[in-house]
């Protein structure tokens, strides 16, 4: 089984730079899968629905890459715009796509 762990640039508190893209790393795997939770960090508005929850999937098979990004929740719209896909380890890539749609892998990303 694959794994995915997202990235993002270092900072010493929360909010201290906005979050324009977030590193999607993909490692090698025939299948993996990552539940990704998103509010401000810092108050209770999470309770009154104000955060973002994505579900984050991807299954190889045969040079075939496929990647699903599910929106479960989509309630902080002052959340990260920008997804950016790497992916480690794979040698033989012949085709990716996200959400059903074909894409180059040096433009790897998904924008919301």
């Amino acid at each position: 089984e694959g794994g995915i762990l997202l990235k993002q640039q270092p900072q010493s508190f929360i909010g201290e730079k906005k979050l324009e893209e977030l590193t999607v790393e993909i490692y090698k795997g025939k299948e993996g899968h990552y539940l990704h939770y998103e509010d401000d960090g810092k108050s209770f508005d999470y309770t009154k629905g104000v955060y973002n929850l994505f579900d984050i999937s991807f299954c190889y098979k045969e040079g075939r890459m496929d990647i699903k990004f599910d929106k479960i929740h989509f309630g902080y719209d002052k959340g990260v715009k920008k997804y950016k896909f790497i992916f480690k380890n794979f040698d033989d890539i012949k085709e990716i796509k996200i959400n059903g749609e074909k894409v180059e892998k040096e433009s790897c990303e998904i924008e919301l």
